[in-house]
């Protein structure tokens, strides 16, 4: 086993050097700077403001503090970091080109950050929607730009649709992080085990949809025990009674989250705003792919 990991910390290690080779230590160049003009999708949220001050420093390229010690954190937007296996203090160009990213637009500025209620979380951070004096949406330019990716969550649920559309266009332009293979939107045969704990996007057809009394999981593989699955906790079904699992049978799909390997690749769907339905014709699926909700209980 050790003899394994050193390969694969040794195959990271390669990606992050090909990573500076092919950014030239800078991902975020002229062509994907943020832009002050916002489109309607831009526009700053309206909730209620829970922080103001100046930006003494950043941190990351979701997370910062003001002047007065408060940290503030970018709900909803997950930045580039170093993968595990590597350590926190590895060179990774795109965790450094999203700070600077932000660091260029908010150090020594007055900002303001808005949420629905203004309880820190576990780490003593403010989360929120942070709006710059001028009015531009920092979540929405960063992720526009490339230099962050969305993590939608129950609590910035109704923003996910703006979101969602300005990563999309970065990802159609290539911008930031869309142009780096380290980053790029999976399909369900592509997972391996070296993707485990770590954030990914995939694109695929949902071929069946199975309920237990646990959960209920949207299979890609006509072999469950062994094909990528996106497990929905009963407790998202609880807070989005509109929202409909079954409805994906048949349709290709775009998931986002944070991979698990259980003798094979799982998603756990953190919200619904996660799976996206991609465009096309839906497909039938046979009755028989479902199976008994006792011999998924174990899962």
């Amino acid at each position: 086993m050790a003899a394994r990991a050193t390969r694969w910390q040794m195959a990271l290690g390669q990606m992050a050097l090909g990573l500076i080779a092919l950014t030239g230590g800078i991902m975020l160049g002229p062509g994907t700077a943020i832009a002050r003009s916002r489109t309607v999708a831009d526009a700053p949220p309206d909730l209620p403001e829970i922080a103001a001050g100046t930006v003494a420093s950043v941190e990351d390229g979701a997370t910062l503090t003001l002047d007065d010690g408060r940290v503030l954190r970018l709900a909803g937007l997950l930045a580039p970091a170093p993968p595990l296996a590597l350590g926190p203090d590895t060179a990774w160009p795109a965790a450094d080109a999203a700070r600077r990213a932000l660091a260029d637009q908010v150090l020594g500025q007055p900002v303001s950050l808005h949420a629905a209620a203004a309880a820190p979380d576990r780490h003593g951070r403010l989360l929120g929607q942070l709006v710059l004096s001028d009015g531009t949406w920092l979540q929405a330019a960063l992720v526009r730009a490339g230099a962050d990716r969305v993590e939608p969550a129950a609590a910035t649920a109704p923003l996910a649709p703006a979101l969602l559309k300005a990563e999309a266009d970065a990802r159609r332009h290539h911008r930031g992080l869309w142009r780096l293979r380290a980053y790029a939107v999976l399909t369900p045969e592509r997972l391996a085990a070296r993707d485990t704990g770590t954030f990914v996007l995939v694109e695929g057809r949902v071929l069946s949809v199975a309920a237990t009394h646990e959960a209920t999981f949207l299979d890609f593989a006509a072999d469950w025990h062994h094909g990528f699955t996106v497990r929905v906790p009963h407790a998202v079904l609880a807070r989005a009674p509109a929202f409909d699992p079954a409805a994906f049978e048949g349709r290709r799909v775009r998931v986002r989250g944070w991979l698990v390997w259980e003798g094979r690749p799982i998603l756990e769907l953190a919200d619904p705003t996660a799976l996206e339905p991609l465009p096309g014709r839906r497909m039938a699926t046979q009755p028989a792919s479902r199976l008994p909700a006792d011999e998924r209980s174990a899962l």
